[in-house]
């Protein structure tokens, strides 16, 4: 009985080796998943520091239009309230073009969120400096933004539009 039973153990000198292998294999694995995200995280923030340089690079040369994808692909990974000025100015920039309309609105909004963003977090570094470019910035595009109010009756037939430029407003 004592032998049969045995045999379905692994000897002494397998278990010494399996064991510490377990064990180590386990550790390694655990480690490794845990420095994953770690390692992740690092490679994304040299990745959006990579955009953001590459970003500021093609502003200073005047290809705003990429400029504007750099850094939208930097504020996808993590967006702030300096990203959001980033952005705010290179729609500026391309308000001047084509689709100018469409550029200054968004710079607004970039500009606005910039304010917001930069108000709501008193450790920003450099929050003095963004705040108040971003509040200049905002200022300045609001002097060119026409805004339009329209207030409907809560009484108004079932049934009334309003439009605008022949798009029904919302």
């Amino acid at each position: 009985w004592g032998r049969d039973h045995d045999r379905d153990r692994p000897s002494t000198s397998a278990r010494r080796w399996s064991e510490p292998t377990v064990r180590h294999t386990t550790l390694f694995t655990a480690l490794a998943l845990l420095l994953t995200p770690a390692r992740a995280g690092a490679q994304e923030a040299t990745s959006r520091r990579e955009l953001l340089t590459r970003a500021e690079a093609a502003s200073r040369a005047g290809q705003h239009a990429e400029a504007l994808a750099l850094g939208e692909a930097a504020g996808r990974m993590q967006m702030t309230p300096s990203v959001e000025l980033f952005l705010a100015e290179e729609h500026e920039a391309l308000a001047e073009g084509d689709g100018r309309g469409r550029h200054l609105l968004d710079a607004a909004a970039m500009a606005e969120a910039c304010v917001r963003d930069a108000n709501a977090q008193p450790a920003l570094n450099n929050r003095e400096r963004i705040l108040a470019r971003c509040t200049e910035l905002l200022g300045r595009l609001n002097a060119r933004i026409a805004r339009v109010r329209v207030a409907v009756a809560a009484t108004a037939p079932a049934g009334t539009e309003v439009r605008l430029g022949g798009r029904v407003l919302t």
